[in-house]
């Protein structure tokens, strides 16, 4: 009996793939127009959703199919160039060069782990700050240190969140790791 009813499970769907019928659900999306595509995916980036969590109506754009991923990683330029995260890749870009990117470290105390929060969170000026400053040009020979040579702000905000500000050569990957060694043995406990 489960022979016969895997055969007809088998049969019903051979004739349901010869109506395309599924096929027509899965792959409608797919079948828009290559200009039409690319038209909707730039109008979502440029809709003003410059930080998370309003980014993810662009990877959403990216989870339709893979011809709507594909559109969507043409149309949405690196974190250098826009300043933005949108996908998991952009984490291992490199920042942008004219201001710095912010992120927010949070804690969570139940499995004792940091994460980058991508949220919007304004700075609060702390004793715990730091800021990882590029080492002055050997041809300047005041060493001369201005605002844009700060690569990485660190500092907290609350007992359980810390801000992080970081632009080139440094991605967020990279700064998060940084800013995590930095932390010792009691700076997020205290």
């Amino acid at each position: 009996m489960p022979r016969q009813a895997a055969a007809a499970a088998a049969e019903a769907v051979m004739e349901v793939e010869e109506d395309g019928e599924p096929e027509d659900q899965e792959e409608r999306w797919a079948r828009l127009l290559p200009e039409l595509l690319s038209e909707v995916v730039r109008r979502v980036e440029a809709s003003g959703c410059e930080r998370w969590p309003a980014r993810k109506d662009v990877v959403s754009c990216a989870c339709v199919c893979r011809r709507w991923r594909d559109a969507a990683v043409a149309v949405v330029r690196p974190p250098a160039e826009s300043g933005k995260i949108t996908f998991p890749s952009s984490l291992k870009q490199p920042g942008p060069r004219e201001s710095p990117m912010q992120c927010v470290i949070r804690r969570n105390k139940k499995n004792s782990t940091f994460y980058l929060y991508l949220g919007l969170t304004n700075f609060v000026a702390s004793v715990k700050n730091f800021q990882l400053v590029a080492a002055a040009e050997p041809s300047d020979p005041a060493g001369t240190v201005d605002d844009e040579t700060v690569l990485l702000q660190f500092g907290k905000v609350d007992d359980d969140m810390f801000t992080m500000d970081y632009r080139q050569p440094l991605s967020a990957f990279q700064a998060f790791a940084i800013s995590l060694s930095s932390f010792g043995t009691k700076l997020a406990c205290e």
